[in-house]
């Protein structure tokens, strides 16, 4: 496979996070940069999917991010969701099927079911695209990376 449109994915990474943060959870972007201070600890969520292109979505956020989205979408005191992995996998399956949806209209796709994991992907890889985010609540990041996954 080509090596991807970096700045293109990075964009539609960006804007299909924002509106779905937005819209269905309540927490605003406020830019496209970590915060301050070097790499925040986050928890990340993956999806695979199968179609044309196949790959892999990723989303991270950090404690806070986390437990104030799942606030906000279960309408809940932020400092104590009782679902915040039930509720930070299914961000990870609407985000993943916005941005599939935006990237390859044209195609189906069948996602995975959406799993916590220890980390994001190798950046290095070429067919990978990151964007970082700001939050009003913390920090995310949005990955993909398209193509046959080992």
């Amino acid at each position: 496979m080509p090596d991807l449109d970096r700045a293109r994915v990075q964009d539609l990474l960006h804007q299909c996070a924002q509106t779905v943060l937005e819209t269905m959870y309540f927490a605003t972007v406020e830019g496209r940069q970590p915060p301050d201070g070097g790499p925040v600890p986050m928890r990340w969520v993956e999806v695979r999917f199968r179609g044309d292109p196949p790959g892999v979505f990723q989303i991270g956020l950090s404690h806070e991010a986390a437990l104030s989205v799942a606030a906000g979408f279960m309408g809940e005191d932020p400092q104590c969701p009782e679902n915040t992995e039930d509720v930070i996998r299914e961000l990870a399956n609407v985000v993943c099927g916005a941005v599939l949806s935006r990237l390859e209209s044209d195609s189906s796709f069948e996602l995975g079911s959406p799993r916590l994991v220890d980390g994001p992907m190798d950046e290095t890889d070429s067919r990978v695209a990151r964007c970082d985010l700001l939050l009003d609540c913390g920090a995310a990041a949005v990955c993909l990376r398209l193509g046959t996954v080992p």
